[in-house]
């Protein structure tokens, strides 16, 4: 049998690290050996399978893992965490060439197997969020074909930790500490040289392709949560996204809109509506009540609000930074609102509006936002995986929301 993974389009559930944590705790087959052959890791990804691979091994089956130091991408904290949550590991460089394979295999000796190849790292994006195709086979190991096959596959991870070849070491304290000092590693705590991206000061050139939505990773189990490396605020936008990301338990809004979402009253501009439930299920993503103050416009009855700067992207035209848009809570009608008319320019009933946070420092041809808001119609190749996620029914409404 194949499994094919089309990351992260086909949504939640098989995506490259859920078939990973699923196979580990498979009881039938009950795996023995679980083997990983990576290019780069990132604290990220290897907390996110780390209580999945403690278990594993708690029960007796073996952890083994060879991750590669090339392009300055792999980190001193995710090899410690390797090291950590494995039976033994390994580190290979060769300087005349980039190590780049990415292979995950579980096996019961002799019995049966499943190889995975593809593109996925032991990343928070390889495993979750990034744009990866890998290709899964289970193998009938007492078939001669499969066999062969498998050995084929298993001399990959042979040759990577070949420590007599001199490219590969195997993983302790002294090698990681000797790799940091040396600069083959870096520092998840501080800026990673020049994978440190220079943040514009200026407007940009518009962009050639526009910014679209994408599901976040898993949650970090709150059970090696304090293994989080503490990054700071270092100019390596995607270390400090992952770090800021694993802490924040909601991170992207979703909901359907409804025929009210989108319809333009005359001389009004737009609100979309946001369940009052969907609020109190994550105030902290809204920053409610403490960012939003008492309104000063004159209406019928009292409102709190917050103005916010979004990075806007709607059905129709780019993405841009709308600033000052009103968030703001209306409590004669008891109703939590948008109103943003940029965002849902185009937008039709049974369309997706997707709200995420975004990281402190984030900019967008040259302006800061706090929020990133995108609307994706329901012809959109992304449009299920995302709507697979608004579980929660407004009463009395068609309209769906959920939070991930």
């Amino acid at each position: 049998m194949h499994h094919i993974i089309n990351q992260p389009w086909d949504g939640r559930g098989v995506q490259m690290g859920d078939w990973i944590t699923r196979l580990l705790a498979s009881e039938t087959p009950r795996f023995e050996i679980f083997r990983a052959c990576v290019a780069f890791a990132k604290a990220s990804g290897v907390l996110r399978l780390a209580p999945s691979l403690q278990r594993f091994m708690d029960r007796g089956s073996r952890v083994e893992i060879v991750v590669g130091i090339d392009e300055d991408i792999t980190t001193r904290q995710a090899l410690e965490l390797v090291m950590q949550f494995s039976t033994v590991a390994y580190v290979f460089n060769n300087p005349a060439a980039t190590f780049h394979p990415k292979v995950y295999l579980f096996e019961i000796p002799d019995q049966q197997a499943v190889a995975f190849v593809g593109s996925s790292n032991l990343t928070v994006g390889g495993l979750y969020t990034n744009y990866e195709a890998n290709l899964g086979v289970d193998l009938d190991l007492t078939q001669p074909a499969d066999r062969e096959s498998y050995r084929r596959i298993c001399a990959i991870f042979a040759n990577a930790c070949d420590t007599i070849s001199g490219n590969a070491l195997r993983l302790d304290a002294t090698t990681i500490e000797q790799l940091a000092q040396s600069g083959a590693v870096g520092d998840e705590a501080r800026s990673r040289g020049r994978r440190a991206r220079v943040r514009r000061t200026e407007p940009a050139a518009p962009p050639l392709f526009p910014r679209a939505p994408v599901l976040p990773s898993p949650p970090i189990d709150p059970s090696v949560a304090g293994l989080i490396p503490r990054i700071e605020q270092t100019g390596d936008e995607e270390a400090d996204s992952e770090a800021i990301a694993a802490l924040q338990p909601a991170r992207a809004f979703m909901m359907i809109l409804g025929s009210r979402d989108t319809r333009q009253q005359k001389g009004y501009s737009r609100d979309v509506y946001i369940p009052l439930a969907a609020r109190e299920r994550a105030p902290d993503f809204w920053d409610w009540p403490d960012a939003f103050t008492t309104g000063s416009e004159t209406t019928v009855g009292q409102y709190l609000e917050r103005r916010v700067d979004i990075l806007v992207r709607p059905v129709r035209g780019t993405a841009q930074v709308v600033e000052d848009v009103r968030l703001y809570y209306y409590d004669i009608k008891h109703e939590f609102r948008l109103n943003c008319s940029r965002l849902i320019e185009g937008a039709q009933k049974g369309d997706l509006l997707v709200i995420q946070r975004s990281p402190g420092g984030t900019f967008f041809e040259g302006r800061s936002y706090a929020f990133e808001a995108a609307v994706i119609p329901t012809s959109s190749p992304g449009y299920e995986a995302f709507v697979r996620e608004c579980r929660n029914q407004v009463s009395g409404s068609p309209k769906r929301w959920g939070y991930a």
